[in-house]
């Protein structure tokens, strides 16, 4: 059983981790976060800040904590389930941290605009 919850944490930990990372970066470099974000709803959200950040961030917080406490509950009501939908949330930010960090070479290539 301590196995198990180890790897959920250890998946939720990763997601965790690459939210934070992502929300840095974001920050860091959010004088030209609007022209180059490439989710729509940030774009939104920040248009409706006048280009500022905040709106996006918190919600961003808000719903990377929303999504960590309900795959925490589903993990408690059906492990196996659970188990899937944390490996899912880790393989999607395990992308987007790869995207962070590489994905200049899709943009210059055309394939991700």
């Amino acid at each position: 059983m301590l196995k198990k919850i180890a790897l959920i944490v250890g998946l939720l930990a990763f997601v965790t981790y690459v939210q934070a990372y992502d929300m840095y970066w974001a920050i860091k470099l959010q004088k030209t976060l609007y022209e180059n974000e490439l989710n729509p709803v940030g774009r939104w959200l920040m248009e409706v800040d006048n280009g500022d950040v905040s709106l996006f961030m918190a919600s961003k917080l808000v719903g990377t904590v929303l999504a960590l406490s309900l795959a925490s509950l589903l993990c408690v009501r059906n492990y196996r389930l659970g188990l899937i939908v944390c490996c899912a949330f880790a393989l999607f930010q395990g992308f987007l941290l790869w995207f962070l960090n590489y994905g200049d070479i899709l943009l210059s290539s055309g394939l991700a605009r």
